[in-house]
C-alpha cells in the first residue's frame, strides 16, 4: 500500500469505519482500545496518521467476551463463526457475523463457486470438506446454488467421508489443499473416479506449487479455483482467469480489503494487517494482524487490477525462520519428490534443537507414513533426498548445514497412521523455546 492509493481509494472508507467503531452504540471496544490516543475518524488525513492506530491482535478478541465486541443489534446477527486458530490456543474464538460476505458486489471475486459457474461446469454435487463450525463451512452451505445439492462432509473422518462421497456420486469438493491431498487418497482405496470431479474449489491455506501439481495429476478433469480468506474475515484475495495458470500463491486484493505489510525492510515478506473496509459490519476489523506472511507486487494483470498479493506462508506453519535459514513446506514437498512413490501423502518436519559435543544445534526430525513395511533402505532413501535437495538459503542445503556440523543430522520417524484431525495438522511444527 502506497500513501497515493491509500488516500485516493481508501481515506474516506477507512474514515466511515473509524467512525462506525468509534461511535458505535452497542459496543465500546475501540473507544477502550483508542482512548489514549484522542482523536477523531476525520483527523486521519495521510497513511501516516492510519498506520499510528495500533494493531489488533488475536489475543485481544479472545480476552474480551463477545457481548462486548457485537456493534450492530442480536437481530441483525446472521450467524456466528468458530475457530480455534492456528495456535497453541486452547480456547475458541467466537465471531459474530451480520452478513454472509462483504456487502461490496463479490460477483468477480468468486470465478466459480456461485449458481451461475456451478451450473456451466455441470456440477451436481458439491461436498464441502471444512470444520463444521468455522465461518467457510457456514458461508459456503449459504450460498445460491439453485438445483445444485451442497453436502457436509467430516474432516475427522475422511475415510466416512470418501464413502458418502461414492455413494452420493460428489462431482466438486470444497475444501482446503491439505485435507484434500488426503482426502483424495482415501477417494483412491475405495475405488472412485477422479476422472469424475468437476470443480475443486480451495481456501483457508497456502497451497505449494509442488501440492498443486499433485492435485491437478489426480483430478484431470477439475476446475481448479481458490480465494484467500482469513477464518474471522471473508475473502481477502481471488485469482482471476489470467492468475489461475500462474503460481498459487498470487491473488489480488478485495476492494473492500485494506492491507498492510509489516516487514523488516521494504520490498520483502512481512505480517499481512488487514482493515476491512466494509461496514456495518457486526465486529469491524481495523488493522487486524493475521498470522499470515506475504508481499504486494506491482504487476499490470489483464484483467486491470496493478497488484498482487504474493503469499509466503503462515509462521510455524508453512515456513519457520530459525538459526539464520528458512525452512518451507514447499522446499520439503520438493526434496520428497523422489520417494513420493513410498509414502503416504502428508509429513510433518519438527524443528529440536539439542546440545552435541557442547554446541546447541537445530535438528530436524521428519515424521512420515510409508505406504508398505519401513525398511533401512527407504531411510537413507529419505535421508539422501532431504540432505542434498533441502534448500535452506538461496544455494545451501542441508547437507553443507550438517556437513559444517551447523545442524545435526536429520533423522527420519515412520508412524503408522495419521491420526484422525491430523488431515489439518501444521507441516511444520517447532519445538524451539
Amino acid at each position: 500500500m502506497d500513501k497515493e492509493t491509500f488516500e485516493a481509494e481508501y481515506l474516506q472508507r477507512v474514515r466511515e469505519v473509524l467512525d462506525f467503531a468509534i461511535n458505535n452504540k452497542y459496543s465500546d471496544f475501540y473507544r477502550q482500545k483508542y482512548k489514549e490516543l484522542d482523536f477523531s475518524p476525520q483527523a486521519i488525513k495521510t497513511y501516516e496518521d492510519f498506520q499510528k492506530l495500533p494493531l489488533l491482535h488475536k489475543s485481544e478478541l479472545l480476552a474480551t467476551p463477545l457481548k462486548d465486541r457485537i456493534f450492530v443489534r442480536r437481530e441483525d446477527i446472521v450467524h456466528y463463526a468458530f475457530s480455534s486458530g492456528t495456535t497453541d490456543q486452547d480456547k475458541p474464538l467466537v465471531m459474530p457475523h451480520s452478513a454472509f460476505s462483504y456487502r461490496t458486489d463479490k460477483t468477480k471475486y468468486l470465478r466459480t463457486y456461485n449458481a451461475e459457474k456451478l451450473s456451466e461446469l455441470g456440477v451436481n454435487t458439491i461436498m464441502i470438506l471444512r470444520h463444521l463450525l468455522s465461518s467457510p463451512f457456514l458461508k459456503q452451505l449459504a450460498v445460491p446454488k439453485k438445483n445444485i445439492m451442497a453436502v457436509p462432509g467430516d474432516i475427522r473422518s475422511l475415510p466416512l467421508s470418501a464413502k458418502l462421497a461414492k455413494e452420493l456420486d460428489i462431482d466438486a469438493i470444497s475444501s482446503t489443499p491439505t485435507v484434500l491431498t488426503f482426502f483424495i487418497h482415501e477417494l483412491e482405496k475405495i475405488g472412485f473416479d477422479l476422472k469424475t470431479i468437476k470443480l475443486v474449489y480451495m481456501t483457508g491455506e497456502l497451497c505449494s506449487s509442488q501440492r498443486l501439481a499433485l492435485i491437478k495429476s489426480k483430478l484431470p478433469n477439475a476446475l481448479i479455483d481458490s480465494n484467500y480468506t482469513n477464518s474471522e474475515l471473508s475473502i481477502i484475495g481471488y485469482r482471476c482467469n489470467y492468475l489461475a495458470d500462474e503460481s498459487p500463491s498470487l491473488y489480488h486484493v478485495h476492494t473492500a480489503a485494506l492491507l498492510e505489510i509489516l516487514s523488516e525492510r521494504p520490498g520483502e515478506p512481512g505480517n499481512i494487517v488487514v482493515t476491512d473496509t466494509d461496514v456495518p459490519r457486526a465486529f469491524p476489523f481495523i488493522r487486524y494482524r493475521l498470522d499470515d506472511v506475504g508481499l504486494l507486487e506491482a504487476q499490470d494483470c489483464p484483467c486491470g487490477e496493478k497488484v498482487v498479493l504474493r503469499l509466503g506462508g503462515r509462521p510455524h506453519h508453512d515456513f519457520l525462520r530459525f538459526h539464520g535459514v528458512v525452512l518451507h513446506v514447499q522446499a520439503i514437498e520438493n526434496s520428497l519428490d523422489a520417494v513420493r512413490d513410498f509414502l503416504e501423502p502428508g509429513f510433518q518436519m519438527h524443528v529440536y534443537e539439542e546440545v552435541i559435543n557442547e554446541r546447541l544445534m537445530p535438528k530436524l526430525v521428519l515424521k512420515v507414513v510409508a505406504k508398505q513395511n519401513a525398511s533401512p533402505f527407504l531411510v537413507d532413501l529419505i535421508k539422501d533426498n532431504l540432505n542434498q535437495n533441502l534448500f535452506l538459503t538461496a544455494d545451501k542445503t542441508l547437507d553443507y548445514f550438517i556437513d559444517n556440523k551447523i545442524f545435526a543430522p536429520l533423522a527420519v520417524e515412520f508412524i503408522g497412521n495419521w491420526p484422525d484431525g491430523e488431515a489439518k495438522a501444521r507441516s511444520i511444527i517447532s519445538h524451539l523455546t
